[in-house]
């Protein structure tokens, strides 16, 4: 029997290393979408995923620590000290905000934290609660956001659309090519 071309090997390999990155991709992007999808039914700001949330840096107040396009992935948790990076429910401006715990009262039996921005030269105007805090910062993805905006935009999704019709089309003419290699060799025989 007659080893396959070069070309076949470069198919079958190419197209089981782009089939699995593009179902990686549709499975993400539909597990993000249905989370999305029922976190707003429930009426919470951020959904979360086995208690961890993703946040985009929209601003430029924690630089250089997050940068504005940074993505973030959040942890619930009880145990919150000085120095760690949360993101909370702000009251003040109806928003959602990510600063360093700057320090952390005990006004009686409640606990405030005093957040700041490390760009910003002061403290937050206004304490907040633990209810009001989403999570704390477990991984920083440096860039990761700019990704997923760029995604979103229309020539982001533009690009990635065209990428999935070029590799359809890729397989359609390599698929074409390799039969008619198939009817060469068997019409030569």
């Amino acid at each position: 029997m007659r080893k396959p071309s070069w070309l076949v090997k470069l198919y079958n390999i190419a197209s089981k290393i782009i089939g699995a990155l593009l179902f990686i991709i549709i499975v993400a992007c539909i597990i993000l979408n249905v989370r999305t999808y029922v976190a707003m039914k429930e009426g919470k700001d951020l959904p979360d995923l086995f208690g961890y949330k993703q946040v985009l840096i929209a601003g430029r107040s924690m630089e250089p620590t997050l940068k504005l396009g940074d993505l973030i992935i959040i942890k619930e948790t009880d145990v919150i000290k000085k120095g760690d990076i949360v993101t909370f429910k702000d009251k003040s401006m109806g928003a959602i905000t990510t600063h360093r715990i700057h320090e952390i009262k005990k006004v009686g039996k409640e606990t405030l934290y005093i957040t700041k921005g490390d760009a910003n030269n002061s403290i937050d105007r206004y304490p907040i609660k633990k209810s009001q805090i989403e999570g704390v910062e477990a991984q920083d993805l440096k860039g990761f956001g700019q990704a997923i905006m760029f995604l979103k935009s229309p020539i982001g999704l533009s690009l990635l659309v065209g990428i999935i019709i070029i590799y359809i089309l890729m397989i359609i003419v390599i698929r074409n090519i390799i039969a008619e290699e198939k009817k060469e060799k068997t019409g030569s025989e």
